[in-house]
């Protein structure tokens, strides 16, 4: 063999070799990128558009679709225009509404382990970072339970929308005072607390208690700060007693069926977008709360707080229903009760 031939040999093999680097450069260089599909989410809530909690679903919608480029278009259905509140679990499990903001005592028929937050006459050291801490540690357990019922558990909306006080149309200062009054219900355990503590309780949602209030229909309620003062209800039950019955957060899921017709990316999307949403309420909320203190100052005639021995009288009542949780919900409740010790501690 010459070494005009070798040379030559070799020389082909050097420029086949290079070709196929110049090949497998450019090939990674031109690997296609995927590209979301547009999807449009319908996204319901109970609140008006101002409250902070309808300002909450806004800051989320606009999120989803910054981080998104515009793939996930969002409708906002307030004041309970696609789906009332006590009917959203239902409506997310069937894909009637495709996001909702859920309050724990409308969800409790469905999800009984969350009435760990609907149990009354929490102590003082009972705050919103204390809730947000036990949803965190309890995340795998609210992911099964909304599971079972075709909803993908997002996280939080609001740790709360301030702690509920009970309003009512006369002065209420005592225990006795309360006995035989009708009150407004929101379900789970807030009903039974107050059944327990003597009134006649009446459901209904949060949009139906002025007139309620105002025709009679109920002498009193116990409701957020937020819903307080967007529904006006300082006009019909200007008469504050601070007793914190209730104290609960809101939390925020989707259709599952729908979550998981969306990419890989798309969900992440979602996923921060929650997490970001949450992170701004909670920022945002004493700010909040300090100026509906002043606003409810403003707008009612009285803000009453228990003496402590009458305080006393009104935790012997319900405590009970703490005991009574443990034992309807098994060894999950013992372990949210056992969280929740630790944050309180």
């Amino acid at each position: 063999m010459s070494k005009k031939f070798i040379k030559l040999f070799l020389m082909t093999i050097m420029v086949l070799l290079l070709a196929l680097a110049l090949v497998a450069c450019g090939g990674a260089k031109e690997a296609p990128q995927a590209v979301d599909k547009e999807v449009s989410l319908n996204v319901g809530h109970y609140f008006p558009a101002e409250d902070f909690r309808g300002q909450t679903v806004q800051k989320w919608a606009d999120l989803v679709q910054e981080l998104s480029k515009g793939s996930i278009k969002i409708n906002i259905f307030p004041n309970e225009q696609l789906v009332k509140g006590k009917e959203g679990f239902q409506a997310l499990s069937q894909g009637i509404v495709d996001v909702y903001p859920l309050l724990t005592s409308y969800v409790s028929g469905q999800v009984p382990l969350l009435d760990i937050f609907n149990l009354p006459l929490h102590p003082d050291n009972y705050t919103d970072d204390v809730i947000l801490k036990i949803l965190d540690e309890s995340r795998p357990i609210w992911e099964e339970q909304f599971a079972k019922n075709n909803i993908k558990y997002l996280g939080v909306a609001n740790t709360s929308a301030g702690p509920s006080y009970c309003y009512f149309s006369k002065p209420v200062h005592t225990l006795e005072q309360f006995k035989g009054l009708k009150m407004r219900g929101a379900g789970g355990l807030l009903d039974e607390a107050m059944t327990m503590l003597g009134s006649s309780v009446t459901f209904m949602s949060a949009a139906e208690q002025y007139m309620a209030l105002q025709t009679g229909t109920v002498d009193g309620c116990s409701t957020t700060f937020s819903s307080y003062i967007s529904g006006k209800v300082y006009e019909v039950a200007p008469y504050q007693l601070r007793v914190k019955l209730f104290h609960a957060p809101y939390l925020i899921a989707m259709n599952m069926t729908k979550y998981n017709s969306l990419s890989p990316n798309q969900q992440k999307i979602i996923m921060e977008a929650t997490k970001k949403t949450q992170e701004w309420s909670s920022q945002k909320l004493d700010e909040i709360i300090k100026e509906q203190e002043a606003t409810i100052k403003a707008n009612s005639k009285e803000m009453y707080t228990l003496p402590a021995d009458e305080f006393k009288k009104w935790d012997e009542v319900v405590k009970p229903l703490y005991n009574k949780y443990v034992e309807k919900n098994g060894a999950e409740a013992q372990k949210l009760m056992d969280i929740r010790a630790k944050y309180l501690k």
